[in-house]
């Protein structure tokens, strides 16, 4: 699922590694997703997919033209009517004059210059702050504390919404009573953000109530309220710590509830700069990096909505996963901007979720739903429909991709009526592959251990399949500049059996013959003209002891009589060949500089081949996913071995750095820098240079070095040639990975020496001295390693003076006795009721 979609044309090198930044992202629970690391990648996420409106190609379009319309419906307001709406209920002074929105009624703010005494001067600054003080009847029970009107409306909204102080105000400074008297003086830090949140809840309340007959839809029950809780403090998030929106939206339910970027339904930023003649504002990247992280929580919606207050100009900005529109602006002050704040204030607030971007077929419970749905299985955490009105339960997330326009896969444990489980995989996928994996996987039925379709369907929306080329119909080619746009359809797999991560394997025995099952269905899929192409950890699962293949969207139909495929280069980065890394670092010239915009068109022309993409370059990914096993893991059931770090797979890590690099290309350049380049081109030569340069087999012949030696200033450090560099390296090391296998799998190393043989002959540095690894040697060697094993009892790691068992005995620990190795398993409807919830926060 950690994959890169087949590029059929290229504009410049750019596209080559865009889908691979999209799909891999940042590491799960290996890297936070710092500022550092998500800027860069969400920079080239942007690049070619924004739709700016006024600005660009789309300079002349008319307003009436634009998306705002299509995702904010309009009421039958009209600006008489924003007079209803008041402060303090329905007797205080009106939040609305011909001036335009008025903040801060009520308050005597202590002002160092004259302001207007009817609009109480209006604030632009961003988090602006002034000390008020507030005379307050002590024993005043309907004051609303705070400037604003309650909501008592039915849905629960309760007493008072804004009759909280901390969610109003923020903290005190202080309070004290006046000597001989019953009111109390406070002083409240005030700023810009409390009062868009106190106008916001203003307009809401008389929308539902004094202005409901002119709202043209029928309003949701309960209510979502708006809060500057967050706008001084990040909302929290595991990895994440520096995002501070200035306005959130949340279900009012969870009031009292802890907060996390996983229940925002949307958001505004606010600012007194000019965004349609600075684009490069704080809040247009922050917009974007704040819809990233609500996506990533909550990767079942349809679209991400946020809004920004620019110099009084409101924009709507609109995230889906073909990218992003931004709508053209209107002033809040001046009719009819001040009547489409409503508007947005009522799609925001009152109707049903679907105009923030929730798929009505779909629901993920949150803290109040407990109890609630009475008609699904104990456990579930939500639910989900198909288009013939079934229900199925969700019983857990499984895995979900972190790219932002991207396929945005989702996987479920899900479980029907009857008590069935499946996984359920939820994506969007391009036009042109739509029904791409349905045929494959309707090709290989049959095959053991390959996961079975069971069902398939678009997912409609308003009586369609529901895209993203549907809310840019709106606009002409030529006012388009998201060039990079790929119109995506959302669709729904339906799977059997739901398995686990492959690395919740509960044995050696296990895994080994998994691996081996999984060479045999390879090979089985070749017979059937399909190639998979783009194998990963995230690729397999297990299942009753039996490991599935799984994810076949990237697949190849081979054309009839052949075995190979072509293409620009496709797979997972840290699992690709060496065959295919190098040539994929042939299509780039290292006198190139990259940084250098003028050499766009020579990068474009150095795409002048397609790349061939054989069952031998699976073989050899398959070797570097059990490597990246036997040393990683140091039990079963996903165990991390004492010894594992990060240098385990140092062609791994040095495709990290691309989170931290400023590339151009992407496959291309990065400026000298020594926190990265320095470190990643020592560790790069040194493995280069560490093998034995006697030995004529596994020489490294100079040419494989002379992209390092480039001149320090601009040295070309290449993503594809640091990974290819490295395991060149390690692999005709043959020392490096039988010392980097763990303490568990120390039984392994023989097996790991004979397979990294395999690899070796493939990548011999004359081409005609190479032997192409092929399925039947592969299997020689894993049956050969399999017949004569025997499951030993893990070694203690403090015995380091006892020698490494021979294959086939317990050496100084006794067997534990040998399981039966289980056949290769049929797909099948015959599930086992998992206890563990294992990837729920993947």
């Amino acid at each position: 699922m950690l994959s890169n979609t087949a590029v059929s044309s290229l504009v410049d090198i750019n596209r080559l590694l865009c889908g691979r930044i999209s799909s891999i992202g940042v590491p799960v629970g290996e890297l936070p997703r710092t500022l550092d690391i998500v800027k860069p990648l969400l920079k080239r996420e942007l690049q070619s997919r924004v739709i700016h409106e006024g600005v660009g190609n789309a300079v002349q379009l008319q307003f009436k033209n634009s998306i705002f319309n299509q995702i904010v419906p309009q009421t039958n307001i009209e600006v008489e009517s924003l007079g209803l709406i008041k402060y303090d209920r329905l007797a205080g002074p009106s939040a609305y004059s011909s001036k335009g929105w008025k903040f801060n009624h009520r308050k005597r703010v202590k002002r160092t210059e004259e302001s207007d005494s009817e609009t109480d001067g209006l604030e632009d600054d961003e988090g602006s702050a002034t000390e008020i003080d507030e005379d307050i009847e002590d024993n005043d029970d309907d004051t609303d504390n705070g400037g604003g009107s309650k909501l008592n409306y039915e849905g629960s909204l309760g007493s008072a919404i804004l009759g909280k102080d901390e969610l109003l105000e923020g903290s005190w400074d202080g309070q004290d009573f006046q000597a001989g008297s019953k009111k109390r003086r406070r002083r409240v830090v005030h700023t810009t953000e409390t009062d868009l949140q106190r106008l916001f809840y203003t307009i809401q309340y008389h929308l539902r109530n004094s202005l409901k007959d002119n709202i043209p839809y029928t309003f949701a029950m309960g209510a979502r309220y708006w809060t500057a809780e967050f706008s001084t403090t990040a909302i929290p998030d595991s990895f994440n710590a520096w995002q501070k929106p200035d306005l959130s939206l949340f279900d009012f339910t969870l009031l009292k509830e802890k907060k996390s970027w996983a229940n925002v339904l949307a958001f505004v930023e606010h600012t007194s700069s000019d965004l349609s003649k600075n684009r490069g504002l704080a809040v247009y990247w922050g917009s974007a990096i704040k819809a990233y992280l609500i996506i990533q929580e909550q990767p079942w919606r349809r679209f991400v909505l946020a809004y920004s207050i620019c110099a009084n100009m409101l924009r709507a900005h609109y995230f889906d996963r073909s990218g992003v529109i931004i709508s053209l602006p209107f002033n809040i002050h001046k009719s009819p901007g001040s009547i489409r704040l409503c508007d947005v204030l009522a799609a925001l607030t009152l109707p049903d979720s679907r105009h923030l971007g929730l798929d009505p077929t779909i629901h993920m419970c949150h803290a109040v739903c407990n109890g609630t749905h009475v008609d699904l299985a104990d456990g579930a955490i939500g639910w989900v429909e198909d288009n013939n009105n079934n229900v199925y339960s969700i019983m857990a997330v499984l895995w979900k991709s972190h790219g932002f326009f991207c396929r945005g896969t989702v996987c479920y444990r899900v479980r029907n009526k009857e008590g069935t489980e499946y996984a359920l995989k939820d994506c969007w996928v391009e036009e042109l592959k739509k029904m791409h994996e349905p045929t494959v996987l309707r090709m290989v039925k049959g095959i053991p251990n390959i996961v079975e379709l069971i069902d398939d369907w678009d997912v409609y929306y308003e009586g369609q399949p529901d895209c993203t080329a549907r809310i840019r119909e709106i606009y002409d080619q030529d006012q388009r500049d998201d060039t990079a746009f790929c119109n995506r359809f959302h669709r729904r797999l339906l799977l059997s059996p739901c398995g686990e991560p492959l690395s919740q394997f509960s044995s050696r025995t296990e895994l080994i013959v998994a691996f081996r099952h999984f060479v045999i269905a390879h090979q089985a899929m070749i017979e059937r003209r399909v190639l998979h192409g783009d194998l990963s950890p995230n690729n397999f699962v297990m299942h009753d002891g039996i490991g599935y293949f799984i994810d076949l969207d990237h697949t190849t139909v081979l054309a009839v009589n052949t075995t190979s495929t072509y293409s620009p280069g496709t797979g997972t980065m840290p699992y690709i060949s060496i065959w295919i890394l190098q040539s994929m670092m042939k299509m780039i010239d290292p006198n190139v500089d990259n940084n250098d915009p003028s050499k766009d068109v020579a990068l474009a022309n150095a795409v002048e081949r397609l790349i061939e993409h054989r069952p031998s370059d699976d073989l050899e990914s398959l070797f570097y996913i059990f490597f990246e096993f036997v040393a990683k893991y140091g039990g079963a059931h996903g165990e991390l071995a004492p010894s594992w770090t990060r240098d385990s797979l140092p062609w791994a890590s040095a495709y990290e750095a691309l989170g931290k690099a400023d590339l151009k290309g992407a496959l291309g350049t990065v400026t000298r820098n020594p926190s990265l380049t320095t470190t990643s081109y020592v560790r790069v030569r040194n493995l280069c240079l560490s093998v034995k340069a006697d030995d004529s087999q596994h020489s490294v012949p100079l040419s494989w070095l002379s992209l390092l030696d480039y001149p320090s200033r601009t040295r070309p450090l290449v993503v594809t040639g640091t990974c290819y560099f490295t395991k060149v390296g390690v692999v005709l090391d043959p020392t490096f990975m039988v010392e980097t296998t763990s303490d568990y799998f120390a039984t392994f190393r023989p097996l790991i020496q004979h397979w990294q043989a395999l690899v070796c002959l493939a990548n011999k540095p004359d081409e005609k001295e190479r032997v192409e690894t092929t399925h039947n040697k592969v299997l020689e060697v894993l049956t050969a390693f399999i017949d004569t094993y025997v499951e030993v009892a893990p070694i203690n790691p403090s015995a380091s003076s006892n020698p490494i068992p021979e294959v086939g005995s317990g050496g100084d620990n006794p067997p534990i006795g040998r399981p039966p190795i289980p056949e290769a398993g049929p797909s099948r409807l015959s599930l086992r009721r998992s206890t563990r919830n294992l990837h729920k926060s993947r």
